[in-house]
């Protein structure tokens, strides 16, 4: 998966319409895959990414799960 990241990345990078607007891949970008690699659902990644301190329930949630 983190290859894939990666490999998106450099893409982005080199594309024309991400160079001239000055864009990158950001903090979320790679913090949705982390989650992914951990195992917690796309429903629980998003209410991490949405607010970082809310990692603590759903790192609960998915305990309980």
């Amino acid at each position: 998966m983190l290859d894939v990241a990666l490999e998106l990345e450099r893409i982005a990078l080199e594309d024309e319409y991400f160079v001239k607007r000055r864009l990158y891949p950001n903090v979320d970008f790679y913090s949705g895959i982390i989650y992914k690699a951990m195992g917690f659902t796309g429903r629980h990644v998003s209410r991490a990414v949405r607010d970082p301190a809310n990692l603590r329930v759903v790192g609960a949630m998915g305990r309980d799960a």
